[in-house]
């Protein structure tokens, strides 16, 4: 009888630290909700807080949730009622990114995020914060990055390959660049042996360039297409050709030009491959203001 009455005791307080957490948690989603809400202030017809305003309330959302995030139990938790961020997991449920933006006045863009990793070795969920430096880094097609200098962009899919007992989580994102051309970015994370974020990895062959990660640059105005396609496991896109041939190499006149390319994971790199034949892909748009 007794061992009953312990038995109960244990499960009531274990369901109550549970529910516990779980209101924590909610209470952090509803003022996260409200900051993003605020910080993305539309009045039918345009954002209006001002960059300073935009910056100050932006502080507060990075206190809050990197404050949740470090909270035990944050993984399992959604975060499902926060609007205007990107939060995604990857398949194997080790990963999870959580990326947002500021658009200025003068249209360029400003990145943040976190990194939430569990860390089978030494059984810890880790939280990084993401550092964007994209302004100033040079050449970032071969640019060895981490979390702390961090090329930023709104990360929308996440593909998890093993290979050679070692994971690499290919990322597919986007960046508003400014008013003249978007950007669409495939970069690569991986984890060190002492847990640490590291983002590229020279596994990207286009015809004879090897590089760390992939940039597609195109005219605001059009959308592109970038996703994996798990049917033809590949990393499907359209093709982008300048509409005329003397705006070769000038972006804000590149879309789509109705054909497509792939990369496929072939020996432990992505391999670049042209013209491939593939139903036309439904295009998503990606979150951005």
């Amino acid at each position: 009888m007794i061992r009953i009455a312990l038995i109960f005791v244990f499960s009531f307080l274990s369901i109550n630290l549970y529910s516990q957490q779980m209101s924590s948690f909610s209470l952090y989603e509803d003022s996260l909700s409200q900051m993003f809400d605020s910080l993305f202030a539309f009045d039918g017809t345009k954002y209006y807080k001002t960059d300073s305003q935009k910056v100050s309330i932006n502080k507060r959302i990075l206190i809050s949730f990197n404050r949740s995030l470090n909270e035990n139990g944050s993984i399992n938790y959604k975060y499902s009622n926060i609007k205007n961020c990107g939060i995604i997991s990857s398949d194997d449920n080790t990963l999870r990114l959580i990326t947002w933006n500021i658009k200025f006045k003068d249209g360029t863009y400003k990145y943040y995020g976190f990194i939430q990793h569990v860390n089978k070795t030494k059984k810890t969920i880790d939280v990084f914060s993401l550092n964007d430096i994209s302004d100033k880094i040079q050449n970032p097609e071969k640019a060895n990055l981490s979390n702390s200098q961090w090329y930023g962009a709104l990360y929308y899919q996440i593909i998890t390959i093993k290979y050679n007992d070692k994971k690499y989580y290919t990322l597919l994102a986007w960046d508003g660049n400014n008013y003249l051309t978007t950007k669409k970015i495939i970069d690569v994370l991986v984890f060190t042996k002492s847990g640490r974020p590291k983002f590229g990895k020279t596994i990207f062959k286009t015809n004879k360039i090897r590089t760390k990660r992939v940039f597609f640059e195109y005219s605001s105005k059009t959308v592109m297409s970038l996703q994996y396609d798990k049917k033809y496991k590949a990393i499907v896109f359209d093709h982008l050709s300048p509409s005329k041939s003397i705006y070769k190499n000038n972006y804000q006149f590149y879309g789509p030009d109705f054909t497509f390319d792939a990369y496929y994971f072939e020996d432990g790199k992505w391999i670049y491959k042209s013209k491939i034949e593939v139903n036309n892909p439904k295009k998503k748009k990606n979150k951005g203001e």
